[in-house]
């Protein structure tokens, strides 16, 4: 009995050592105001977190990067940054860290420009996702130009997952629906609820595991002295 609890008192040590839990709530927000791609920051309250969106053009490298609205009226309501134009692209987003539990919870916030009437062909605004069983919750017309509910423009999407599997690193990937869909976004806001793991170095944790074998070696001598 003895031994199976020195054991566990050191994986659940090797445990601690090896990943550290983040805050409850981590809110990832992308406003995409340079061309960077992978576009990356830091995580404010996570050591050495980064959060990445990797932005892949649709067929034969069509999509841009645009600050500019010329010939377009596709202006937020004062607080446009810049846009991703990916024809049927996607987006992939990312955070170097892992589910503490195994589960957690997402919400996602989509400004997206969205065409009505004879644009809806290619701007429908319906997206598929990486991650099964995405709620619809609601969609707000952001203003710009006039853009009331019903009339092509900005629009923020909000779309939730409830306690769902992360088996790896936090990731989602976002991309049209249907044939001829394109994704021209704003900003993405990603929230995730739960706590967080660091993805341990396979180094640390193997010289961690020796360091534990190490301890069990030496109570274990001097139990037999």
């Amino acid at each position: 009995m003895q031994t199976k609890k020195i054991l566990s008192l050191v994986v659940v040590w090797i445990s601690l050592v090896a990943g550290a839990q983040g805050a409850a709530i981590t809110a990832l927000d992308w406003q995409f105001a340079t061309s960077a791609n992978p576009s990356s920051f830091a995580v404010a309250g996570l050591p050495e977190a980064t959060a990445t969106a990797t932005i892949t053009r649709g067929s034969k490298g069509y999509g841009w990067f645009s600050t500019t609205t010329i010939d377009y009226d596709w202006v937020l309501a004062g607080n446009a940054t810049g846009f991703w134009h990916t024809g049927n692209g996607q987006f992939e987003l990312g955070l170097n860290r892992l589910a503490t539990s195994g589960t957690l919870s997402y919400s996602l916030q989509i400004d997206q420009y969205i065409g009505f009437g004879i644009d809806t062909w290619a701007y429908p605004g319906t997206v598929s996702f990486s991650v099964p069983n995405g709620v619809f919750v609601s969609r707000e017309a952001l203003g710009g130009l006039g853009t009331t509910q019903g009339e092509s423009g900005w629009y923020r999407d909000i779309y939730t997952w409830n306690n769902i599997t992360v088996p790896d690193q936090v990731s989602m990937t976002i991309t049209p629906s249907g044939a001829n869909g394109t994704l021209i976004v704003d900003r993405l806001q990603f929230n995730i609820d739960g706590p967080l793991s660091v993805v341990p170095e396979p180094v640390v944790t193997q010289s961690v595991a020796a360091a534990g074998l190490m301890l069990f070696g030496f109570w274990w001598r001097r139990r037999k002295a």
